[in-house]
């Protein structure tokens, strides 16, 4: 069976100074039966892998329950293949000349676990003084003016549209798309 490529976002490590995981150490968690080729990407819980695994919600409820064992607490995980996130970075609603000063560093994707309720996706503010989203299917893209000040936060994305929900920014997607070659 050939293996798929997926990079899985964990949601809330490392965040100041909350559920503290060395990347070593992550890279040895995922070293379970099925998965090879195990990569993280800098400190905010971006582990690139291969897996034999086709079923998404399986292999995610697999890793969650083997890092609740070895971490003691459970962690959320959002699953994408290489192929979900290159369509991720193809399926930018956001053109250069919408961001403020054509600048990328204002841009970040909200990857959403499951795929929202569309009752709840109209209830979300799609602006917030400056900042301005867009959601496409499990993706919610956010221009920033300053993302530390914005009301269109992780967990105000989490609340309105109930599933778990993990943000990162626009160069360390593109940067996972560059981490393995021929992909």
């Amino acid at each position: 069976m050939a293996a798929t490529r997926y990079v899985a976002f964990l949601r809330g490590i490392n965040v100041s100074g909350h559920k503290i995981i060395k990347m070593e150490d992550l890279r040895s968690m995922f070293a379970l039966p099925g998965i090879s080729d195990v990569k993280t990407y800098i400190q905010s819980g971006n582990v690139l892998f291969s897996s034999t695994q086709s079923d998404e919600s399986k292999l995610t409820k697999k890793l969650e329950d083997h890092l609740e064992k070895q971490l003691s607490y459970r962690v959320a995980i959002i699953l994408r293949t290489m192929d979900q996130l290159m369509a991720t970075i193809e399926q930018n609603p956001f053109t250069p000349e919408t961001l403020p000063a054509g600048d990328n560093r204002k841009l970040s994707v909200t990857f959403l676990q499951t795929t929202p309720d569309p009752s709840k996706v109209q209830d979300l503010p799609t602006q917030f003084g400056p900042d301005e989203l867009k959601v496409v299917g499990r993706d919610v893209y956010i221009i920033y003016k300053a993302y530390s000040d914005s009301k269109l936060s992780n967990a105000l994305i989490e609340k309105k549209l109930g599933v778990a929900a993990t943000t990162r920014n626009w160069a360390t997607i593109n940067k996972m798309t560059k981490l393995y070659p021929n992909v």
